[in-house]
């Protein structure tokens, strides 16, 4: 794209110089001075460099997206993970309660045996 610049600049100046052996050297000066710059430049031709600026661009955004689809997978693999990590803890707990339950039922059996003078106490102990 083209681009234009302008620049103005205004002055003056006022210098007195007195040689009081010499008067004839001694000089009072007044100067005003005007500088005025309209610049265009208009880049034509540039190498390579805006599609070399895109194309990093684009392989920057390209490197963003494969790291966050990295990181969504490990998000997504880690919940898998830890969900069925739950469902197994889950139906180990139930195992156990139906392990303790069976245990007492046994108890319970072999006790009322030992009473009714069927078995042997160490039955009740073993159960």
């Amino acid at each position: 794209m083209p681009t234009l610049s302008a620049s103005l600049q205004n002055g003056r100046d006022h210098a007195v110089t007195q040689v009081p052996s010499m008067p004839e050297l001694s000089t009072d000066t007044h100067r005003r001075y005007r500088s005025d710059t309209l610049t265009l430049n208009w880049l034509l031709y540039d190498f390579g460099a805006r599609d070399a600026a895109l194309k990093n661009a684009h392989a920057l955004l390209e490197s963003a997206q494969a790291n966050l689809d990295g990181v969504m997978q490990k998000v997504l693999a880690g919940t898998a993970q830890d969900y069925y990590a739950a469902i197994a803890a889950q139906a180990a707990r139930q195992a156990e309660q139906e392990t303790e339950t069976v245990a007492e039922q046994s108890l319970e059996a072999s006790s009322r045996r030992v009473r009714a003078g069927v078995a042997a106490i160490s039955d009740q102990l073993q159960a």
